[in-house]
């Protein structure tokens, strides 16, 4: 879009009122200095400027408003401003008669400030001001709720023009009509990029969807008069979350189905800290579905944000194998879901095949180096092992027990 006045962030408006008001003053000083009276000159052109300002009553009432709209604050130049009549674009300037607006097609409205001021709008805010809007989806209520936010907080963060700060947050807005309404409410760097990424929202939900066999439910009534198959979509079940995780991936379908009977399944809402249950000391979590927020503290307290892990990601391997455990805090970002495997499922597996230890240790390597890394290399704190170390001893940990 063309730039034009924007490039102007004083309006014409204030502009002029200092000038008019300069020319205003100087005239005084200058009656003043000649001997002249002020009040005699007031009476003897009131009947003139009564006269004038009868003429001019609408000219006025538009200098006045776009005052008060200046003074007010409502909306400034470079703000992008929806009126009442649908009239939407942005303030391009503000002069002693009308409020100029910049349109997507590039033609400029000039609205009268005295109809400015009669009216309602809604300022959008500027290049620099967060635009959150929410939309709605409709789905079928033979859909898990659970499964169904599950699918559109996948397609939130498949959006790269999506805020992924503040994060995304999917609602089940109304189960009580069918279909079932969701609420996706997520952030965008400004209002004009609210388009390009509204259209990348819509395909990337569309096309979650499409993977897990849903079509989205229009809001009218569904008139059936043939038997319709009721759609089958279910969440990804334990077993195929287990058999995602790089360290489980060469186990056979039984031995999978093992863990997963003796695995535990366990739901945060968002905001949750998440901490393991009384009795436990380590846990290995594989998270299903949601966001969880994973933090850590320096010495000096400060709190840093080592990253965030979604679905299909996993944590616990660094504290339960290892004898320096990472001081980590995790906190559920949006509702989450996940798998539970304690630290004897884990040893009798890794005594039962060696090489997912290998695998187990290259993992703890990595997100070890991550954290040191992420805390500035404290020198106060304890350095990372090395892989042959943490190899050794987890070794120690199957023989021993912890």
């Amino acid at each position: 879009m063309s730039k034009g006045k924007t490039t102007s962030t004083v309006s014409g408006l204030l502009r002029g009122v200092i000038f008019g008001s300069s020319i205003f003053v100087t005239l005084g000083v200058f009656s003043w200095q000649q001997g002249y009276s002020f009040t005699s000159v007031w009476v003897s052109t009131g009947l003139a400027t009564a006269l004038l300002g009868f003429a001019l009553q609408q000219t006025l009432g538009d200098l006045f408003s776009g005052i008060a709209l200046g003074v007010e604050g409502a909306f400034r130049i470079g703000d992008w401003i929806r009126l009442n009549d649908g009239t939407e674009g942005m303030v391009v300037d503000i002069n002693w008669r009308a409020t100029w607006l910049r349109g997507w097609d590039n033609t400029t409205n000039v609205i009268p400030n005295s109809k400015m001021a009669k009216q309602g709008f809604t300022n959008c805010g500027n290049e620099f001001h967060r635009y959150r809007p929410w939309y709605t989806i409709n789905l079928p209520a033979e859909l898990d709720p659970r499964f169904a936010k599950q699918l559109l907080l996948e397609g939130l963060y498949r959006c790269k023009h999506v805020l992924k700060h503040p994060a995304p947050v999917v609602r089940l807005t109304d189960a009580s009509s069918v279909p079932y309404t969701y609420m996706c409410w997520i952030s965008f760097p400004n209002y004009p990029s609210m388009f390009r990424g509204r259209e990348e929202l819509y395909r990337e939900i569309h096309y979650v969807l499409q993977q897990a066999g849903i079509s989205p439910s229009t809001i009218t009534s569904e008139m059936r008069i043939r038997k319709s198959e009721i759609p089958v979509a279910e969440p990804p079940t334990v077993q195929l979350a287990l058999k995602s995780q790089p360290i489980f991936s060469n186990l056979e379908d039984d031995e999978i189905e093992k863990i997963a009977v003796v695995s535990h399944q366990k739901h945060y809402d968002t905001g949750s800290v998440i901490q393991y249950d009384e009795g436990e000391v380590d846990a290995f979590d594989v998270l299903i579905s949601g966001v969880v927020e994973v933090s850590t503290r320096l010495v000096n307290n400060k709190k840093i944000i080592i990253g965030e892990l979604g679905p299909g990601e996993s944590y616990g391997l660094v504290s339960m194998f290892t004898d320096q455990p990472i001081p980590t805090h995790w906190t559920a970002q949006t509702d989450v879901t996940l798998i539970r495997i304690n630290f004897d499922i884990m040893k009798e597996l890794v005594q039962k095949y060696p090489d997912v230890a290998d695998r187990i240790a290259v993992v703890v390597k990595q997100r070890q180096d991550e954290a040191e890394y992420l805390r500035l290399q404290n020198s106060t704190e304890p350095t990372p092992s090395s892989l042959r170390e943490i190899k050794r001893y987890i070794r120690q940990i199957i023989k021993r027990g912890k």
